[in-house]
């Protein structure tokens, strides 16, 4: 399933949780894709405690301000900046959002995707589906 999934069309960054880990943690790939830019960090486990951290991202982002998620340092980082843009039919909310392969390539790559109106909605239900997968420690 998919935790979080910014996808515009053109720009995404999708953290896919692709099995239970060990030591009560969720495995999950991050996936960022542009048309210049792929890349992929697997092997990523995700704890309780990064779900919470998940949650917190959410209230700040749909509060329009920016947030860190997995900064601790022992493994990938993302930074999620919102901002408006305008188009034929006014104004809309995207934001540029970074991950950082923090502990192995030292890679980041910052891409900027548009959001859905009901992205936040939408993410919130993404993460009660994954609190349900996390396994028992």
């Amino acid at each position: 399933m998919e935790l979080v999934r910014f996808d515009d069309g053109e720009n995404s960054v999708i953290v896919e949780v692709v099995a239970p880990g060990p030591f009560g943690t969720l495995e999950a790939r991050i996936t960022a894709t542009s048309v210049f830019a792929h890349g992929h960090l697997d092997d990523v486990y995700l704890f309780e405690e990064d779900l919470d951290e998940w949650a917190a991202v959410l209230d700040a982002l749909s509060a329009g301000r920016p947030a860190a998620w997995m900064e601790q340092g022992r493994g990938p980082q993302m930074r999620v900046v919102p901002v408006e843009f305008g188009d034929p039919t006014g104004p809309r909310i995207a934001a540029e959002a970074t991950v950082k392969d923090a502990v192995d390539s030292l890679t980041s790559v910052t891409l900027l995707v548009r959001f859905r109106d009901d992205w936040i909605e939408d993410h919130r239900d993404r993460l009660e589906l994954a609190r349900k997968l996390m396994p028992d420690r």
